[in-house]
């Protein structure tokens, strides 16, 4: 591995037999312009599920928008009091 290429791309080389050190992981990293993209399109599809959730609770909480409007016949005749 060359010197130069390891600086100019983020690599970091450590000597490890010094202290007797092990690798006890090893991860790949996104770069910044793929974790902005990430980041974007998650807060897109969180707007989206939010957004949906609402409208699921609003129509929840209001189970009269979502009924058919009923028409009553009875509009047209007299009120009676039974006591």
């Amino acid at each position: 591995m060359s010197r130069h290429g390891t600086c100019h791309s983020g690599v970091r080389l450590i000597n490890l037999a010094k202290k007797n050190d092990v690798i006890a992981s090893v991860c790949k990293v996104m770069s910044a312009e793929l974790e902005e993209q990430v980041e974007e399109e998650s807060r897109a599809q969180w707007a989206k599920t939010s957004e949906s959730i609402k409208n699921d609770m609003a129509s929840e909480a209001d189970p009269a928008a979502d009924a058919e409007p009923k028409t009553n016949d009875d509009d047209n005749k007299p009120e009676v009091n039974f006591e």
